[in-house]
This record gives C-alpha cells, structure tokens and sequence, in this order.
C-alpha cells in the first residue's frame, strides 16, 4: 500500500518548507508523486522522503542544488567519490582562506589595529628657501573632476607659445578648504629668460622666500593628510603649492598635445610635494 501526503503534510514530515518544495519541483530536483491535473495539487509518497534526506546530507557537504541534482539524475560523468574528493579540496581551500580571516580580526581585536590601513608615506614638515619662477598658468574656478580638461589646457597654452617648460606640473588651490569646487590654477615654470613680448602677458611669477614643505607617496585621494600638517602655519597672504613629482603625467613631454595622464601607473605610488607660502 502506498501512502501519499498532501504538500502540507509532506512539509512537516520532512521538515521542508512548502516554498522550498516548490522550488525543488520547479528545478526538477524533487518532483512531486502525483499532481492533482484539476487543482494542481502535489502530493509525495514516502520514497520521496529518502530523497528529501540526500538532498539535505549532499547540502551539509557543500554541494550547490545543481550538483545534487546531477548527483540524484546520474548525469554527471564523474562517481560521486570523485566529486566528494573535490568537494574535500575546495573546502580545505574556504577554511584556509577563513582562517586567515579569523586570525587578521585577532590582531585587530588583540592590537587595536585599523581595518582599513591607509597606505600612504608622509614626511615630517621640513622648510626651504625658494627661489622666484617665472610659471605660463591657467585659473578657473572648477569642479574637481574638470582637473583633467584644465591641464589639458594648459598643454595647449604651452605648445601654442611654444614655451621651455622646466621642472613638474604645479597646482595652486586658491581656496583650499574647499575642496569640491574652487579657484584652480595649474602651471608650469618655464625659462624666464627667452620671454618675448607676446608671452609676458600670459606668465606670473611666483615669488621667492620659506615655504613649509611636505613629501608625500599615495593616493591623491588621502593628500589631505599633508595639508593637515602644514595648516597650523597658515599666515595673512599664504597659498598651498603642490607639485607632482611622479606618477601623474609623463616625466618626458615632448610633444604638448600628445600628453595623457599616466592611466597604467599605481596611483598608490603617486609622489606629491605640498608646499606651503610662509
């Protein structure tokens, strides 16, 4: 005599959801004994519990639904001692890899160390002597993200009067506390000396005396740091200048127009020197 349960009853006995009953049936997993062809009703007979217990045993062991339903159907080309093999590899590989998990959040907890380390290299503030530059430049009041379109500009401005740059592209934040959008302007120095009258009107200098100065290597995003540093100093008529020493664009620029930030270098590698006018 076979005995058949309603979903319902089916669902306590095994001590599966209906919800996931149903699932399993729409996946083919564990089709129901019979279905009621007028109202849809599933029913299971008790061989289906057997199965119900090796889909569980074969999920306690990590296999995905779709491995166990190859296991179940005999699809899969391989024996199931061989799929338990791999299933034995992989997991030793998890509890590797959630060891090592385990033991970082034992050193957080043991040493109070940060979860997220900033990787960044920061001297301490040191002071220079600077001599005048004379710098081609371009001011605008931008957005952060509208950096790059401004030096592209200024490579233009340089390759139209054909100026000598000297030295590392500079940025002047004119409103430093505000980082997300203000006065920017971006320069090179250049050689003083071969000015004609076309090109005086279109170049400053920036004067000569102590500037407060500090090194940094990392990611532009964490350059606030050095700012930090240096804002205790701030006096009446002080600016930032911060020059890009490697990293963001091309140490070698020989052709103005054709110069692209450095998209393949590790910007955690970036080295910035802010300065500080005393």
């Amino acid at each position: 005599m076979i005995v058949i349960y309603s979903i319902g009853k089916f669902s306590n006995i095994s001590n599966v959801p209906i919800k996931t009953l149903r699932y399993y049936d729409s996946i083919d997993l564990l089709k129901p004994s019979v279905v009621d062809k007028t109202t849809g009703y599933r029913y299971y007979d008790y061989q289906k519990i057997s199965q119900v217990e090796r889909i569980k045993a074969l999920k306690s062991l990590g296999f995905s639904l779709n491995e166990i339903k190859e296991i179940i159907n005999g699809s899969i080309k391989k024996d199931l001692n061989q799929k338990l093999i791999e299933k034995r590899n992989d997991v030793i590989v998890r509890k590797s890899q959630l060891e090592s998990i385990i033991s970082e959040i034992d050193d957080i907890l043991r040493y109070s160390k940060p979860y997220f380390e900033k990787k960044y290299h920061i001297s301490s503030v040191y002071f220079e002597y600077r001599s005048s530059i004379t710098v081609i430049s371009i001011k605008e009041k931008i957005e952060i993200h509208q950096m790059d379109q401004l030096v592209e500009r200024l490579f233009q401005k340089v390759y139209a009067y054909n100026c000598k740059i000297k030295g590392n592209l500079m940025t002047i934040w004119h409103e430093w506390d505000n980082p997300l959008s203000q006065e920017t302007e971006v320069m090179f120095e250049i050689d003083g000396d071969i000015l004609n009258n076309t090109l005086e009107n279109e170049v400053k200098i920036i004067p000569n005396g102590e500037y407060a100065c500090v090194d940094f290597v990392g990611l532009y995003s964490d350059l606030t740091v050095a700012y930090d540093q240096l804002k205790d100093l701030i006096v009446t008529d002080s600016f930032f200048i911060e020059e890009y020493m490697e990293g963001l664009v091309p140490q070698e620029m020989d052709d103005m127009l054709c110069v692209k930030p450095l998209k393949d270098a590790d910007p955690n590698n970036f080295k910035t020197k802010v300065m500080l006018k005393l």
